[in-house]
C-alpha cells in the first residue's frame, strides 16, 4: 500500500502541505505574489509539454515502469526531468505565494527527496533499456535545467 502511494505528486502534496503549515506558524512575511504565480504557471507549463510526448511515444509516465521508448526531443532537449522540474517550480511559486521565507526550503528538499528515490532510478533504467543511446543523452541535457 506504501509502495503504491510513493509518488512525486503525492511527496509534491505533502510538501505543499508542509509548507503551508510553516507559513501558517510564520509571523514574519513578504510579498512576492507575482513571482509565485509566473513560476506556478511554467511549472504547470513544463508538465504540460512533456506528459503529452509519454501518450504520444507510447511509452510509460509512471515511475519505476521500464521506458519503451527514450524521449529527447521537445522539452526533453532542455530538462531530462520536465515533469519534476515543474513540479519543483510549482513548489517554489507556492512558496513566494505564502511569502514565508523558512517555507522556501521545503522545494530543495522535495527537489533532493526526487533525485534520490526517483531520478537516480529512473536514469539506471534508460542506461539499461538503451545502452547505445542514453548515455550521449544523459550528457547532453541535464537533470533538471
Amino acid at each position: 500500500m506504501l509502495r503504491r502511494l510513493d509518488l512525486p505528486p503525492v511527496w509534491m502534496a505533502l510538501s505543499g502541505l508542509t509548507m503551508l503549515l510553516i507559513a501558517l506558524w510564520t509571523p514574519w512575511r513578504f510579498d512576492a505574489d507575482l513571482w509565485g504565480w509566473l513560476a506556478m504557471l511554467l511549472g504547470a507549463g513544463a508538465i504540460f509539454l512533456a506528459a503529452p510526448q509519454f501518450l504520444l511515444a507510447a511509452t510509460p509516465i509512471m515511475p519505476r515502469n521500464d521506458p519503451d521508448k527514450l524521449l529527447t526531443t521537445g522539452i526533453f532537449g532542455f530538462s531530462r526531468n520536465p515533469i519534476y522540474l515543474g513540479m519543483l517550480l510549482i513548489l517554489l511559486g507556492w512558496g513566494l505565494i505564502l511569502g514565508a521565507p523558512p517555507a522556501l526550503l521545503i522545494p530543495f528538499g522535495f527537489a533532493a527527496l526526487i533525485d534520490k528515490r526517483f531520478i537516480r532510478e529512473e536514469e539506471g533504467r534508460l542506461l539499461a533499456r538503451f545502452p547505445d543511446q542514453a548515455p550521449a543523452y544523459l550528457a547532453r541535457v541535464r537533470r533538471w535545467l
